[in-house]
C-alpha cells in the first residue's frame, strides 16, 4: 500500500474508535452525577415532610444583592461508618431545590420499615459578589435527628419548622 493510501486509512478509523471510549466516558459521568439513595427494600414506608425554615441575619443584611438563598434539604440515615446517604423521594428523581427567603416545601421519602435515628437536614446557601465575582456564603443549616419506628407501607407525616 501507498503512503497516502495508509494516511487515509488510520485517519479515516479514527472517530470511530474513539466513539465508544468517549461514550463509555460519557455514560460514567452521568452515573457520577445520578444523585445517590438508600434502598428503601420492598413495601416501603412513606414519610411525609414539611418544612418551612428561614435564613439567618446574613440574608436580612445581604438583600442589596437582591438575592434569594438556595435551600437544600432532605432525610438521611447515619452511616455505620459515621457518613450518612439520602432516602429517596416518592417518584424518583431528585429533591427539587427552592429559592426564597423562606422555604415553604413538602416532599414525601421512601424508608425501609423498622427502627431509624433520621437526620432531617435543611441548608440555604446564597450567591454573594464580591472583587473576584461572586461567592457563596451559608446562611442557614439547620438538622434534627428523628427516632421513627416504621411499619411496612406505613404512612407518616412530619411538620417542622426553623429559625422562627
Amino acid at each position: 500500500m501507498s503512503k497516502k493510501r495508509l494516511e487515509k486509512r488510520s485517519t479515516s478509523r479514527g472517530p470511530r474508535y474513539l466513539a465508544l471510549p468517549l461514550g463509555l466516558l460519557s455514560l460514567l459521568l452521568a452515573l457520577a452525577c445520578a444523585p445517590a439513595y438508600l434502598d428503601p427494600g420492598p413495601n416501603p414506608a412513606k414519610v411525609t415532610v414539611r418544612v418551612e425554615a428561614k435564613s439567618s441575619a446574613e440574608v436580612r443584611s445581604a438583600r442589596r444583592y437582591d438575592s434569594n438563598p438556595t435551600w437544600f434539604w432532605g432525610l438521611y440515615a447515619t452511616l455505620p461508618s459515621g457518613g450518612r446517604m439520602a432516602y429517596p423521594p416518592a417518584g424518583g428523581g431528585r429533591m427539587p431545590n427552592q429559592t426564597a427567603k423562606v422555604l415553604k416545601q413538602e416532599a414525601t421519602f421512601l424508608l425501609p420499615p423498622g427502627k431509624h435515628k433520621v437526620v432531617l437536614r435543611l441548608e440555604a446557601d446564597l450567591e454573594v459578589p464580591d472583587s473576584e465575582g461572586s461567592r457563596v456564603v451559608a446562611v442557614a443549616a439547620y438538622e434534627e435527628v428523628l427516632d421513627l419506628d416504621l411499619k411496612p407501607g406505613q404512612s407518616l407525616t412530619l411538620e417542622r419548622r426553623f429559625g422562627f
